[in-house]
């Protein structure tokens, strides 16, 4: 996914996540450390909805604080 921006000025992704089993799963989410610092990811702690369900929502805002041409993250959920 790619989110694009202006320094300085959030954007921001929503998506719904389910587990791949029909039942809940507790989660945490995170950016590895070779990410931007400029990612975050909310909740970061939860339970993800089973299979068939409508999904729980995640949001990943990006805010860039310095000038580059192409930041990378990733994330583990």
């Amino acid at each position: 996914m790619e989110i694009a921006t202006s320094i300085n000025k959030p954007a921001s992704l929503k998506f719904k996540l389910t587990n791949r089993v029909k039942a809940f799963t507790k989660f945490h989410a995170y950016f590895t450390s070779n990410s931007c610092i400029d990612f975050t990811v909310t909740p970061k702690n939860g339970d993800l909805e089973p299979y068939g369900r409508e999904g729980t929502p995640i949001e990943v805002v990006f805010c860039p604080t310095q000038y580059k041409k192409t930041w990378t993250g990733k994330l583990i959920i």
